[in-house]
């Protein structure tokens, strides 16, 4: 299997409650991992334009007390959307995050998908923060909040 080095790394880090001594529940976990497969796959196909994915990501490190993970994409057979697609997310989270004023281009089935793995903070875990490259990104309902903000604009100018 041939295989282009990475550009971009994605961890997932999240902390659990205070009465639950800071561990996460692996329901949850299994759960964030689902949510986040999904948000990769979700970003390739707006990168690809194509309607199926084929994303490949290389488990690098998974440690527990908090439950974190480490995925590298990684192209096989000069495949190389999994890469730009990670890219591609790390920019529109920036976007989000910092309110830029459209997201012009950008499906709101992906922003749809990053308002969905904010969900939870406070209630099943204490944090979880998504690093992408040297981009940390806190996936709380602040940043779901921004993201609903998006998908509320293009309902709005799509009636």
């Amino acid at each position: 299997m041939e295989k282009a080095k990475a550009q971009q790394t994605v961890e997932l880090k999240i902390d659990g409650l205070a009465e639950d001594e800071g561990a996460v529940g692996f329901s949850v976990f299994r759960e964030k991992l689902d949510t986040l497969g999904r948000l990769l796959s979700e970003s390739e196909r707006h990168v690809e334009n194509t309607g199926q994915a084929k994303s490949n990501f290389l488990v690098t490190d998974l440690k527990k007390s908090s439950a974190y993970i480490s995925l590298e994409p990684y192209a096989k057979d000069d495949y190389s959307g999994s890469i730009n697609a990670v890219d591609f997310l790390a920019d529109v989270l920036k976007d989000i995050d910092s309110e830029t004023e459209s997201l012009r281009g950008v499906k709101s089935s992906l922003v749809k998908k990053i308002e969905d793995i904010c969900k939870g903070s406070g209630d099943k875990f204490s944090e979880q923060v998504l690093l992408i490259g040297g981009n940390k990104f806190t996936l709380n309902e602040a940043l779901a909040d921004k993201a609903r903000k998006y998908l509320d604009q293009k309902y709005e100018a799509y009636g």
